[in-house]
């Protein structure tokens, strides 16, 4: 049943996106046109292909995620928390995933899995903020430079490639707090911690009056009159979404936040709903005390959710132009600590799902006989993968956006 949200906390809660949504340049003429169940064309994204970003949140640990069961030197720096190599759901002879891993297990097995290892940047930032904004951005403080990088990179995606794109909602974070990687001059995206938000009481009589005003030519440019412009498109937005969520979903979800995202970012990609790009999160992956406990149902839930979202893509013939993606802002140190966990460390693993992905390892293998002081030693820049995302899945120059060249891995199939 859906949780009715009092008018008061629903101003109080969206009043902050009041501001940047005014001083948006695209907000006059912007439009929701698209009809549920019809795809709509959008400029700037090609094939009309859907990116979604999963945030493995803490710093995942990538060696018992992805897990290098053919190398003694594995099992010799964790003597406690290694996974034994007769748990491992095996990849090949060198290579396995965790053992809750099933799902992708199964998605990597009928070649809709690509496995990116050794990724992370030069001098790695250690500290989950730094980091984290890094990834975000694409670009960090240079101090020879005049200013610091303040968007994100699907951020200036949007602004550079998408400018006649009359949606405000090219992108959608679902989660308690905005992501950096959407940050823009001209924001082009919207953060809802729950739909409820978009409906509240007196919902249908309150806003709706709204959709009955026409602005006038001569006080387009009022501020009162922008309010109201704002509040119409709040109330087509609800709408969208309202019906979205009315959609039966094809996959059993599990009740868990992440998979619950996911059947959502579902429900409005059948819907037709003109987002291009979603950014959902999971916590819980700084493993520092009790790694094999910690690790082992957040894995579980990651495996699970994706695995529930790609039979419903499948279902509904949406598999092959939707694309998955995680993040994180590190991997672990490779030597197990004093507490049974791993510490922060640097280059890690990331997982690619869909139907067009080229699927197996690439990035090479973990070299555990050639650490960076203890690290996996990074070989691959995640802005490469970046660059790969934006030419082979968006169809545009990555440069201007990654500010510079990183040669893309062939990791799509388009």
């Amino acid at each position: 049943m859906t949780q009715r949200i009092p008018r008061r906390r629903f101003l109080r809660d969206t009043a902050a996106g009041v501001t940047a949504f005014l001083g948006a340049p695209w907000l006059g003429r912007m439009t929701l046109s698209a009809q549920p169940g019809v795809v709509p064309a959008i400029p700037g994204l090609a094939d009309n292909h859907v990116l979604v970003i999963i945030q493995l949140d803490g710093g995942n640990d990538g060696l018992n995620t992805v897990v290098p069961y053919g190398d003694d030197i594995y099992y010799q720096r964790r003597p406690h928390i290694a996974i034994p190599a007769g748990a491992v759901h095996q990849l090949d002879e060198h290579m396995g995933l965790h053992p809750e891993l099933v799902e992708l297990g199964q998605l990597y097995d009928a070649g809709q899995l690509a496995i990116v290892q050794n990724v992370g940047y030069p001098d790695q930032n250690r500290s989950h903020f730094t980091s984290s904004d890094i990834w975000s951005k694409a670009a960090w403080f240079d101090p020879t430079e005049p200013a610091e990088v303040l968007d994100g990179w699907v951020g200036r995606y949007f602004e550079r490639y998408c400018d006649d794109v009359v949606s405000p909602m090219l992108g959608l974070r679902i989660g308690r707090r905005a992501t950096l990687a959407f940050a823009s001059a001209s924001p082009r995206s919207v953060t809802i911690e729950n739909p409820a938000i978009m409906e509240w009481t007196g919902y249908d009589t309150e806003l709706r009056g709204l959709q009955g005003r026409s602005a006038s030519v001569a006080n387009a440019n009022d501020p009162l009159e922008r309010i109201r412009q704002l509040g119409r498109q709040t109330v087509s937005l609800a709408d969208r979404i309202h019906a979205a969520q009315r959609i039966a979903s094809r996959a059993d979800y599990p009740p868990f936040r992440l998979s619950q995202s996911l059947r959502l970012i579902g429900q409005m990609i059948v819907a037709g709903l003109p987002t291009r790009v979603f950014y959902v999160s999971i916590t819980g992956f700084d493993t520092h005390v009790e790694q094999l406990r910690g690790q082992r149902g957040i894995l579980q839930e990651l495996s699970q959710a994706v695995g529930a979202f790609a039979r419903d893509m499948r279902a509904a013939g949406q598999w092959d132009r939707t694309l998955v993606m995680t993040v994180s802002e590190f991997g672990r140190r490779v030597a197990e600590n004093g507490t049974l966990g791993t510490d922060h460390g640097s280059a890690s693993a990331m997982f690619l799902a869909g139907g067009s992905v080229v699927p197996g390892f690439h990035g090479g293998i973990p070299d555990l006989g050639d650490l960076d002081d203890g690290d996996v030693r990074h070989r691959l820049d995640f802005r490469a993968v970046y660059a790969s995302v934006l030419r082979q899945w968006f169809g545009v120059d990555p440069d201007p956006v990654l500010f510079g060249h990183f040669e893309p891995v062939e990791l799509l199939r388009v």
